[in-house]
């Protein structure tokens, strides 16, 4: 299909019109870790060092620390195991959060109004957040601080952690993790390319979507990939 150039916005995101699929850029480069098989001590379910966690340090650490189920741990030591509810269906549900450097210090844009949408958002999976909105506004404001970071970008997720492999979450545990880290520029150039991607957005009636779901983002994912 035709494409026209646009001045690009860095803090910005790019998307279509109503009817079409979505293009959001990505903030951060992904990385496929190799996971070694029968590394895993399932009693906790928690990984023993292995060359999964080799693959792991040598990710660049975009933050000293990461808040995860109310404790900060190394950016390398922040990990969840492959049975992870949330990594096979997308049942994890979050919140995109700037704040910006002021002469007072960083500055969260609408703290409170995010983590409103956040616990909506949970509810809508049958989410019970184990931390109420007070204890997780603290953790945001203290994982910001302990990373001394004076603007970038907050992203608190909630997600079904790892019990059992089938798809009906009952009973299993929810997680919650912060990760705050600088935003960094979105566009390499200062116009960009886009198009009308061939996919339709998610039909309002096929899911909720008031609700910030991790797996509505398929649907993006496939028309950042055609564009």
């Amino acid at each position: 299909m035709p494409t026209k150039s646009f001045p690009s916005n860095n803090g910005g995101i790019a998307c279509a019109c109503m009817g079409v699929g979505i293009v959001y850029p990505s903030f951060v480069s992904a990385r496929w870790l190799k996971i070694c098989s029968n590394q895993f001590n399932q009693s906790n379910l928690r990984p023993i060092p292995s060359c999964w966690e080799a693959q792991i340090l040598k990710m660049k650490a975009l933050a000293k620390k990461i808040w995860l189920d109310g404790k900060l741990l190394p950016w390398q030591k922040a990990n969840v195991h492959v049975l992870t509810h949330a990594l096979h269906y997308g049942s994890a549900v979050f919140e995109g959060i700037r704040f910006y450097s002021t002469a007072k210090g960083p500055a969260i844009f609408r703290l409170d109004d995010h983590i409103n949408r956040l616990f909506y958002s949970a509810s809508v999976l049958d989410m019970k957040i184990p931390f109420t909105k007070a204890q997780i506004k603290k953790a945001i404001i203290n994982t910001v601080k302990v990373n001394n970071l004076k603007e970038g970008y907050i992203r608190p997720l909630v997600f079904y952690g790892a019990k059992s492999l089938g798809l009906y979450p009952k009973n299993i545990p929810v997680q919650v993790t912060i990760i705050t880290i600088p935003f960094p520029k979105l566009f390499s150039k200062q116009t960009i390319k886009v198009k009308t991607s061939s996919f339709i957005r998610l039909h309002p009636h096929s899911t909720i979507a008031s609700a910030k779901i991790s797996g509505h983002y398929v649907n993006s994912i496939l028309a950042s990939l055609e564009a």
